[in-house]
């Protein structure tokens, strides 16, 4: 299962405060910020062998995943022609690097692969065990201050490569991606694929690859749905109107107010409330007016 931290997510949402006046085409989107990050082990070339030669388990295939570490969302006016660019991020190479490795070069085409992990593990032991003699002064070496300090560097530097070898090693990186949902009445699901994450990292909605993280946009003010009248049913008759008064009908936009919740599958990862103007209504209803007065 993919890995989240929710746990500081609902302190990172702004969501945007609107009135209800919004005129001409201008709609709301909702921009979704995420942060993300992809992680890619690479096995080493001598892995079967890490048990054999090292005593270690050591993993014995690669593996790439990806995993939400924050999100936020903001509600926005968009207008026709606005352009939106967004950053996924650059991805890690799928080649696993191991050249810096001088015994290795060596044992390319001239020795079998158990063979170079043999001698792999044999220099591993010799960096160790001169270390050993180093710090406990059982060596005809003389060092001391700086000379000292770079020569147990580079054994360390040796010694990690060479483990690289047998147990692999892992590079991780942060993703940055920025997605828009712009939610529309045509749309009686409320639902949206917001964005997608795979193990090669954030994908925009539209690609084919990746589990889907989707948006929903739900209003809670819009009216509920009148049974049609029957023939037989004889609708109401609306009061005769006082003196000097008169109905008038009249028309008033209502916006929608809306709950988002952004989820992973199942999993709930962020919720907030934002108002949503296209997905509004527009309320007819008849009112009482005084009926101007001639001018004499």
């Amino acid at each position: 299962m993919k890995r989240f931290l929710i746990s500081a997510l609902m302190a990172l949402t702004a969501f945007s405060s609107f009135g209800q006046d919004c005129g001409g085409d201008e709609k709301v989107f909702i921009k979704i910020s995420v942060s993300a990050v992809q992680e890619k082990y690479f096995v080493g070339p001598y892995a079967k062998y890490a048990q054999k030669y090292l005593g270690v388990e050591a993993r014995q295939s690669s593996v790439s995943s990806t995993w939400i570490e924050s999100v936020k969302m903001a509600a926005a006016f968009a207008s026709p022609g606005d352009e939106f660019v967004f950053n996924f991020g650059e991805y890690i190479s799928d080649r696993p690097d191991f050249t810096s490795v001088p015994l290795l070069k060596a044992a390319v085409g001239q020795k079998s692969i158990e063979a170079a992990a043999s001698a792999a593990a044999d220099q591993l032991m010799n960096i160790r065990q001169k270390r050993y003699q180093i710090l406990t002064g059982d060596t005809d070496m003389s060092l001391s201050g700086e000379s000292l300090k770079l020569t147990l560097e580079e054994f360390s530097r040796q010694e990690n490569e060479l483990l690289k070898l047998f147990l692999g090693y892992t590079l991780t990186q942060q993703l940055e991606g920025e997605f828009v949902v712009t939610p529309s009445a045509d749309n009686e699901s409320n639902l949206y694929v917001a964005f997608r994450i795979s193990e090669n990292g954030l994908l925009p909605a539209n690609h084919l690859e990746g589990r889907m993280v989707t948006l929903e946009v739900q209003p809670l003010n819009l009216p509920a749905s009148e049974p049609v009248a029957s023939e037989d049913e004889n609708p109401k008759k609306k009061p005769k109107a006082p003196k000097n008064m008169k109905w008038e009908t009249k028309s008033e936009f209502i916006p929608a107010e809306c709950v988002l919740r952004l989820r992973d599958g199942a999993t709930v990862v962020l919720q907030g409330e934002a108002v949503v103007p296209q997905l509004g209504y527009t309320r007819t209803y008849e009112e009482l007016v005084p009926v101007p007065v001639a001018s004499k």
